[in-house]
């Protein structure tokens, strides 16, 4: 398609003239058109193709513990539990360690409470080791955690998704290996090489839901695997390097994507750099890598899209949705709310790290801990919605909203008896809580009432407030029967223990052959 055509989809005339990012004073290229970036991803691709054909070996000769999970919701807390064997508790890497788990532990609150909405996450440094060539967040090497990703478990459109990402790392290093310090396509015009911001080199990314988790979700599926909310999503991500030093900066905003279609997205990696196709599909948009130097961002990215999306629908779209007629889009403002938003979850993201860290000690294995962090995270967004009704909106939909509204109504009138039912109502009917984790995985929840219920209790020695999920999909280990596996975690908070002092339990109990196994952990 010509440059033209594309351009006249949104404008009359050419089109860089009309949006916001500056492509004047700001030069824009895709990675795959810089030649020193090009030769590397081609390798980066490679290296990643290999990876993935080995794990789907390891996958065919049934070693099935040696295959990456597609997500592990205790990957980063085992790699702490590692750190404070080799290096003790008190040791810079454990506690790096635990940070990591609770920068993941806050953006997941995050993700779950704005499912619906925009949200961005704030930057977070990673620093360049010399030797390696590796950048590394809170002690972990993120390379081998792209690296890890590659899992061929995952849906076919999947696999193709984490490549994009370990070749968008290995890219990363490239770059701060020094490859671009001589490349003229990316420098500043001369009128504005003196310009204090020309230290930094930015790499920009756009990501779409995939189109199988997309498709599932709308055909009504409530388990799209942990990879895409209960809502079409879009992520932008910026990189962005600082020439005079050995660190990257790295943050994210998350869009709503009813508004920017493939071909809205393609069309504005085309604006800024023309010799894209212009018709790129949503797995070749996010291998593409847009390069450029001095103060651009995240923001600025979301603007284009902005400007676009309203410009095709004839309405005024700010951060992916419609404002309000008479109400002014405002960026500034924007920001200050997502940093207030930030800090008000830091406390949940951190009980969350300590519960995290408590069951990957008990040695539960990945698949469960799966339905039991979810589990956690749902009665923790619930918690918070009975005191602020309208977050509800934002997680669940407007019918669960007004369910809260009622109940905190009830709360202040005393009715205990209306409390406790509707409480039932929601989590009956609830829509199940959507953010980037492993999704449940074959685990339901275990309806504790009546005589089946007591029968487990029972056999469990079952307390008030724990955990209990079935597992539908794995067979016992000692029978070989499935559907009867039932898993019982006791919620550390909830049950008044302290992770200092007291046992964190996670049980397990087969009803078919009766076997049991409690694993014990002493967080110390």
């Amino acid at each position: 398609m010509s440059s033209n055509a594309i351009a006249e989809r949104y404008f009359p005339i050419d089109a860089p003239q009309l949006v916001s990012i500056d492509t004047n004073r700001s030069r824009f290229e895709a990675a795959c058109f810089i030649p020193e970036l090009a030769n590397e991803q081609l390798r980066a691709r490679q290296i990643a193709r290999l990876v993935l054909d080995t794990n789907t070996q390891k996958l065919r000769d049934g070693y099935i513990d040696d295959v990456p999970l597609p997500v592990d919701p205790l990957g980063t807390a085992n790699s702490a539990l590692v750190s404070k064997e080799v290096y003790g508790q008190g040791s810079p890497e454990y506690q790096e360690a635990k940070k990591a788990l609770t920068l993941d532990c806050n953006r997941l609150y995050l993700e779950a409470l704005r499912a619906k909405t925009w949200e961005y996450f704030p930057k977070t440094n990673q620093y360049r080791d010399d030797k390696s060539d590796h950048y590394y967040s809170h002690g972990f090497a993120i390379a081998t955690l792209t690296e890890k990703g590659l899992s061929p478990v995952a849906e076919k459109e999947e696999q193709q998704r984490r490549t994009n990402e370990h070749v968008e790392e290995l890219t990363y290093e490239a770059i701060g290996r020094g490859v671009l310090k001589n490349t003229v396509q990316v420098n500043l015009l001369d009128e504005y090489s003196q310009d204090v911001s020309s230290k930094y080199t930015n790499v920009t990314t756009i990501s779409q839901c995939t189109n199988w988790a997309l498709k599932r979700y709308q055909e009504g599926h409530t388990d799209f695997g942990g990879y895409v909310p209960s809502k079409n999503r879009l992520m932008i991500r910026n990189v962005r390097f600082n020439d005079r030093s050995d660190y990257r900066e790295q943050d994210q905003l998350g869009l709503p994507g009813d508004y920017f279609d493939e071909e809205l997205v393609a069309t504005a990696l085309w604006i800024l750099d023309n010799r894209l196709s212009g018709n790129q599909d949503r797995t070749e948009v996010h291998a593409t890598q847009i390069v450029s130097k001095g103060e651009v961002n995240v923001w600025d990215f979301a603007e284009l899209l902005d400007q676009l999306a309203s410009k095709k629908y004839g309405q005024n779209i700010f951060l992916g949705e419609v404002l309000a007629e008479g109400v002014q889009a405002d960026y500034n403002l924007a920001k200050i709310q997502a940093n207030k938003r930030y800090n008000a979850v830091m406390q949940a993201g951190q009980d969350l790290a300590d519960d995290i860290l408590a069951i990957a000690e008990s040695g539960v294995d990945s698949w469960a801990s799966r339905g039991i962090v979810e589990r956690l995270v749902d009665r923790k967004i619930k918690s918070i919605c009975e005191q602020n009704p309208e977050k509800a909106r934002y997680v669940y939909d407007d019918a669960t909203a007004d369910r809260f509204k009622q109940l905190k109504d009830q709360m202040i009138a005393g009715d205990v008896m209306a409390v406790n039912q509707l409480r039932q109502d929601i989590n009956q009917n609830a829509p199940r809580i959507e953010y980037c984790g492993g999704g449940s995985c074959g685990l339901k929840d275990v309806d504790l009432n009546g005589s089946y219920g007591k029968e487990i209790i029972k056999e469990l020695n079952i307390k008030k407030d724990e955990i209990v999920v079935r597992d539908v999909q794995r067979p016992c280990m000692n029978c070989g029967k499935t559907g009867g596996v039932i898993y019982a975690y006791e919620d550390l908070k909830k049950s008044g223990a302290t992770l200092i002092k007291d046992k964190g339990l996670v049980k397990k109990y087969c009803e078919h052959c009766k076997a049991k196994e409690i694993k014990i952990n002493k967080v110390k």
